[in-house]
């Protein structure tokens, strides 16, 4: 299968590129843009009445802050975490 596609392609390597500018300008064409989308605390990526929007909202308004924070810390290390490393992580 993986042979027939390599061919295919091969063959058609002319076109290749020809199709992706196609897919671009149709896409630009067709899909709806970000910069219609009216200003929100998430950059107008969520309606404004969203339910998780409407809940941090009254978090805010309850607890004079949000009760959801949109930043995580994340531990890495790139040979992976020892077994104990992740079960003080889980425990804290």
């Amino acid at each position: 299968m993986s042979s027939m596609a390599a061919w295919l392609l091969m063959r058609l390597r002319l076109l290749v590129v020809p199709a992706w500018i196609v897919g671009a300008v149709l896409m630009v064409m067709h899909l709806p843009a970000f910069t219609d989308r009216p200003a929100s605390e998430t950059g107008g990526l969520l309606p404004a009445n969203s339910t998780s929007l409407k809940a941090e909202r009254e978090g805010v308004a309850t607890f004079g802050t949000p009760l959801l924070s949109r930043v995580e810390i994340v531990q890495h290390e790139p040979n992976g975490l020892s077994f104990d490393e992740q079960k003080r992580a889980l425990s804290r």
